[in-house]
């Protein structure tokens, strides 16, 4: 699920991408 949704932001560069990029960025820096 992760992964995809990585994928995704990097195939479509939008501004929802962008958000959903920032969000999982703020969850998998401390992880």
């Amino acid at each position: 699920m992760v992964h995809n949704i990585v994928m995704t932001t990097e195939r479509r560069p939008t501004p929802l991408a962008a958000r959903a990029r920032s969000l999982f960025n703020r969850i998998a820096a401390p992880v």
